[in-house]
């Protein structure tokens, strides 16, 4: 064979093979950066979906989302049903906003009902506020939700905060300054 040919087969061969491994290993980039936005994109949607499990917990909790009712009706009076109680009309100005400042052992029957609500409500709170920082969830995924309750919140501020404060929502009280409280 001729040198010359036997040479020109030999860089064709170089040639074909580093064009070869240029291109696998720019395919294998490209799907590295796919597979880096999919898993990014995955993510994403299971902080949003976990964002949405836990409102969904305060509102599948009797007593939360008694709670979350008040917040939202804290205009006149409103019925309420506590868990194995018969229906109760409660004004959110003299009854819950009163109950949230009661010791444990002064409150009547339906002040402690109050005060249980909102206990669980800001357990739900105080949890969401630690998966914020633990960036399990994102606060974009669950502002939206709680603005008319830290609007509600700040009106009473220091209901609140002192109410948090004795029952040790530390969390709770930061989530809701996430809101502009000045708790």
């Amino acid at each position: 064979m001729n040198p010359f040919l036997k040479d020109l087969i030999q860089v064709a061969s170089w040639t074909v093979a580093v064009i070869g491994g240029l291109t696998a290993a720019l395919v294998a980039i490209r799907q590295l950066k796919l597979n880096t936005q999919q898993r990014k994109t995955e993510l994403r949607w299971k902080q949003a979906n976990a964002a949405k499990e836990i409102i969904d917990d305060i509102h599948n909790n009797n007593w939360a989302k008694n709670a979350v009712a008040m917040l939202d009706w804290s205009e006149g009076k409103h019925r309420f049903r506590f868990e194995g109680g018969n229906t109760v009309e409660i004004s959110y100005q003299n009854d819950v906003l009163a109950a949230l400042t009661k010791k444990h052992g002064e409150c009547s029957d339906l002040e402690q009902d109050i005060i249980y609500c909102f206990d669980w409500f800001f357990y739900f709170i105080n949890r969401i506020e630690h998966y914020i920082r633990t960036e399990l969830i994102k606060f974009e995924d669950v502002e939206d939700v709680f603005n008319i309750y830290g609007e509600k919140i700040k009106q009473n501020e220091q209901v609140f905060e002192n109410f948090m404060q004795v029952h040790s929502y530390r969390l709770a009280v930061d989530f809701w300054k996430r809101h502009g409280a000045d708790l």
